[in-house]
């Protein structure tokens, strides 16, 4: 059957289609779409322009539920909504995280692998200095070597942690003279 305009079809019980105008009144013994809360039919919701109504429990806050309808989603265990500017578009607000706490450290040069900083969960950035007229090879983890390194840092450059490691960082020089000069960024 060609439908033209804004119709709707509706069968009733003998598999009879009835074309109606959307908004139309329903015809008698027309079978319309439904769905079942588990025990009873239950119609689905519309708006008067026809739009499908969603409703469903889980207030902003509020412990999550049976299957309450998430708009934005969950932390694990309450219901969030999602914060939108005048024009619908989501509204982000990042708080960058400050650093409270420099700790500075001097480490010697050696031509054997050593630990330049013990592993530190509330390590927010490094900044080092290669005060050494020899290059430092850098290893997030254990034993750097001349073939096992992360970064080479030229000799009196500075090297700040482009992505936060939290681990253990080992580093080895190409000929012993200076320091590392270190300074690590905590909360």
């Amino acid at each position: 059957m060609a439908l033209e305009g804004n119709a709707a079809v509706l069968y009733d019980v003998n598999d009879n289609a009835a074309v109606g105008a959307i908004g139309a009144a329903i015809e008698a013994g027309a079978v319309q779409v439904g769905a079942s809360d588990g025990t009873n039919i239950r119609a689905l919701l519309a708006d008067t322009s026809g739009r499908q109504r969603v409703v469903g429990a889980g207030a902003n806050g509020a412990a999550v539920a049976g299957d309450p309808v998430l708009i934005a989603g969950s932390d694990g265990t309450n219901a969030r909504i999602l914060k939108t500017d005048a024009t619908g578009a989501l509204a982000a607000s990042l708080s960058p995280t400050v650093a409270g706490t420099a700790n500075l450290t001097n480490v010697a040069s050696a031509v054997t692998t050593g630990v330049l900083l013990a592993a530190n969960l509330d390590r927010l950035g490094v900044i080092l200095f290669n005060d050494s007229n020899r290059a430092l090879l850098l290893k997030y983890g254990a034993t750097a070597s001349a073939t096992s390194f992360t970064y080479r840092i030229p000799a009196k450059a500075t090297w700040e942690m482009p992505l936060v490691f939290t681990g253990t960082v080992h580093g080895i020089w190409e000929g012993a003279n200076g320091f590392a000069r270190i300074t690590e960024l905590e909360a």
